[in-house]
């Protein structure tokens, strides 16, 4: 298994690889907002890569404390620091339905332009305001995705495109107490774009 690590620059760079037998990985030297992915890689020579697991990201519990690595669905990951589960930034209960979808998409964009605002002017309230809403309906989306169309998963991997490239500037641009956030953020896009057919 190969184990990637993004860094604060966005790109992903493979930090270990361990054997078939590992069932646990522990990064000694993961921070807050630390994003991770898994390629399984067969012995063949070249050898075949796997598609990469569902992104992973590591978030501070309290100050001071162990860090956490949580997937898109806030269930624990194999091989965590510390398996505790953050609580979803508010996801509703109920599953997105035809009548919701498009509400929903529509004020994922004015979040993402709300960000992009916010940071541009160094508001930090406001940016994390918005990152908290992009959290909860990301965390909507990915939750009702085994009850969507194929049509319905790929509206929302579109979307996520659209947005990428005013959320990796203005993540990049965030306060050091919101950059956890913004790359959950990120990597809830990541996932809703890896789930998608």
């Amino acid at each position: 298994y190969l184990i990637q690590k993004r860094s604060q620059n966005g790109a992903f760079t493979t930090i270990d690889q361990v054997g078939a037998d590992s069932l646990s990985y522990i990064d000694t030297s993961g921070k807050a907002g630390d994003a991770y992915k898994i390629i399984a890689e067969d012995n063949q020579d070249p050898a075949t890569d796997s598609a990469p697991s569902d992104l992973a990201v590591a978030t501070a519990e309290e100050p001071g404390s162990s860090v956490v690595v949580v997937p898109p669905d806030n269930s624990p990951a194999s091989g965590n620091v510390d398996s505790t589960p953050t609580p979803p930034t508010g996801a509703s209960d109920q599953p997105l339905t035809s009548d919701t979808i498009a509400p929903l998409q529509t004020s994922t964009a004015q979040h993402v332009a709300a960000l992009d605002s916010a940071v541009s002017k160094n508001d930090t309230t406001k940016s994390q305001s918005a990152l908290t809403s992009l959290q909860g309906a990301q965390q909507q989306i990915l939750s009702s995705f085994p009850h969507l169309t194929t049509p319905q998963k790929q509206a929302f991997a579109k979307s996520c495109q659209q947005q990428l490239p005013i959320l990796e500037p203005a993540v990049t641009l965030l306060p050091e107490n919101n950059q956890v956030d913004g790359l959950l953020v990120l990597a809830g896009c990541d996932a809703i774009q890896g789930l998608t057919p």
